[in-house]
């Protein structure tokens, strides 16, 4: 488990999160594509507005990605999801946590990455939260700041 500084507004944590996903994807789906990112997000308009953003400003490289209950796209190694919507959990997927609140399932997955806001307020307090949570299960998180 890892937790990331992933700036200090809701907004500069949004684009951290795409540029993450975009290397995470590059280093490890491009070339195995039986892996997923799941990307965990607090709502839908939250999920609505990364689903633009990886679409409108990651130029240098295509990321295949849908919201999850999106059943009108194909299938994608990159999905967009928030809380009450099923997706893949198991380890060949990656979590990009950008919800302040860890899932239940965190520890099933692959790898997990909480990303933090840094804004000195609910944010950042929920995160200190879910890195509790993890010391609670036994996992020593690392933190990058």
């Amino acid at each position: 488990m890892e937790f990331y500084k992933a700036g200090t507004s809701l907004d500069e944590g949004e684009k951290f999160c795409c540029q993450f996903t975009k290397d995470l994807y590059w280093k490890n789906i491009e070339s195995d594509k039986k892996n997923y990112i799941v990307i965990n997000c607090e709502d839908l308009n939250q999920a609505k507005k990364l689903d633009d953003f990886l679409w409108e400003n990651i130029s240098d490289i295509f990321l295949p990605h849908k919201i999850c209950n999106d059943l009108d796209s194909p299938d994608a190694p990159i999905l967009i999801s928030f809380p009450g919507l099923k997706h893949p959990c198991n380890k060949n997927t990656y979590l990009i946590n950008l919800n302040p609140k860890l899932p239940s399932n965190f520890q099933d997955f692959k790898s997990s990455y909480q990303l933090v806001i840094e804004d000195g307020g609910e944010y950042q307090k929920i995160a200190r939260e879910s890195f509790k949570v993890c010391l609670e299960y036994g996992i020593k998180p690392n933190y990058i700041g």
